[in-house]
């Protein structure tokens, strides 16, 4: 259940050739009052395993009348998955859809992301993948949002039941990780940690593709790992020792990366300051003309345009059937999760297209919470009598105080306290910043929101924060 709005969560893939050819599909969703659908009857064969009558196959929350019609799904980036990922949510009957991205539509996209045509370069891809889905899929609603994620404010994420991630960035993923987590509301329930309140714990289903690779995976906070806690999954991102792309480049990828990160800088072509924009034609054409003038002193081949925006862009390799895949188990859960009709996957799958040894290989595992990652534990509960300072709060509350992870605070001197708001308490060189704090009541500082926080830091807890609520 999400903030009372119903339950969460495909049961199989759907032609994308009889998507594109639009096949006529007079066998909808479930119809209502406030909603008919304009072609009764175009769901009946998923009826069938929403509503069968064995038991053996059910997941928890099934009911034979729920309908996962109007639940609000956030679909995150409209490229080669996202594309998948809109045609495959509308074709199984969810019809309440957001989709945002920040890229405009290229050349390169139009091999894989078929919700394009070459009249659409230029234009927004969430815009356009909307548009093409909706004329395709009569009675979907998709509302395109065309920016970066973090624009927007926390209460665009609080109205969904459930996010995909359709995203090629770790840093993206980070980031909506990061949020979604932010947004739990924490309750105080008398025992020494708080209780999340299942209302406000908003389903992830993220997936992810390179080459014949991917993965499909549900995090949902709070109860399985987060996506911090996993980063060791992902294989480092490339980077060129200095020293080589100045003085001695052997591959094209060091002359983009010179004229990039040194020239780039060095010449200013479009204004002093003005950063490389990956989106931007011009500064890729800047880009190639000048790596290919390195690449031919140093007698390389191989410098175009192309090559140098999947360098400056670090564009994955994508097949896309690799990604119809993925797509396909993304919204398969989502299916799942809204309905009921099956058990959800646990939690993680990884898919290998070119297995050495057995040529397609896939593995289903369960990732857990770490004890010590602050996205996934609950905040400590921490009482605290209201004429504490905030010097009386760190000696008296957090020395001795031992953390979910286990660490234990042991010296004073070296706690830091932050909130949403502010630095409350920091040390070291800054530390003249927030001296004045320390004798302040530690109530001025608690936050003013249920979705706001207050964490505190010591070398214990290396680079992790904990978060804490003031039980005064």
């Amino acid at each position: 259940l999400h903030r009372g709005n119903g339950r969460l969560v495909c049961g199989f893939s759907v032609s994308t050739v009889h998507f594109l050819a639009g096949t006529n599909m007079t066998d909808s969703m479930v119809e209502d009052d406030l909603h008919p659908d304009p072609y009764p009857g175009r769901w009946k064969d998923m009826e069938h395993i929403t509503r069968r009558p064995s038991t053996r196959f059910l997941g928890e929350g099934w009911d034979p009348d729920n309908t996962h019609a109007e639940l609000k799904v956030l679909v995150i980036g409209a490229g080669g998955l996202g594309c998948e990922l809109l045609k495959n949510l509308a074709l199984t009957g969810f019809r309440n859809i957001d989709v945002i991205d920040l890229d405009t539509i290229d050349l390169s996209n139009l091999n894989r992301q078929f919700l394009f045509r070459q009249s659409d370069i230029g234009r927004p891809k969430a815009e356009v993948a909307a548009e093409f889905v909706m004329k395709r899929v009569p009675g979907v609603q998709i509302t395109p949002h065309f920016g970066k994620i973090e624009d927007k404010e926390d209460e665009f994420y609080l109205q969904f039941n459930l996010i995909i991630l359709g995203l090629d960035s770790l840093k993206a993923r980070s980031w909506i990780n990061d949020k979604i987590c932010s947004l739990i509301l924490w309750e105080d329930t008398g025992g020494n940690v708080c209780e999340p309140n299942d209302g406000y714990i908003t389903p992830m289903i993220d997936g992810g593709s390179e080459g014949f690779k991917g993965h499909v995976r549900i995090i949902n906070p709070t109860k399985t790992a987060s996506f911090h806690s996993t980063l060791w999954m992902f294989p480092p991102q490339v980077a060129f020792p200095m020293c080589t792309i100045e003085s001695t480049p052997r591959l094209p990828e060091h002359c983009v990366a010179y004229v990039k990160d040194v020239l780039w800088s060095r010449e200013s072509p479009f204004g002093e300051g003005k950063g490389v924009d990956g989106d931007n034609p011009e500064h890729i054409q800047w880009i190639t003309k000048m790596a290919q003038e390195r690449a031919a002193a140093h007698g390389i081949e191989g410098v175009d345009y192309r090559f140098t925006q999947g360098v400056v862009k670090n564009i994955i390799p994508a097949i896309a059937s690799t990604n119809a895949i993925v797509a396909a188990g993304c919204v398969n859960e989502a299916f799942k999760m809204a309905t009921g009709c099956s058990k959800i996957m646990n939690n993680y799958m990884m898919y290998n297209g070119n297995s050495i040894d057995k040529g397609v290989y896939a593995h289903q595992t369960e990732l857990l919470p770490e004890p010590d990652d602050p996205q996934a534990g609950p905040p400590l509960i921490i009482d605290c009598k209201p004429e504490w300072t905030v010097q009386d709060f760190i000696e008296k509350g957090l020395v001795g105080l031992t953390t979910s992870g286990g660490s234990q605070v042991t010296d004073a001197s070296k706690v830091q306290l932050f909130s949403d708001e502010a630095k409350i308490r920091v040390t070291g060189a800054l530390a003249a910043l927030t001296a004045s704090n320390d004798t302040k009541p530690i109530a001025d500082f608690e936050p003013a929101g249920p979705l706001q926080h207050i964490y505190f830091s010591t070398p214990e807890l290396g680079d992790t924060q904990a978060i804490f609520k003031l039980r005064l």
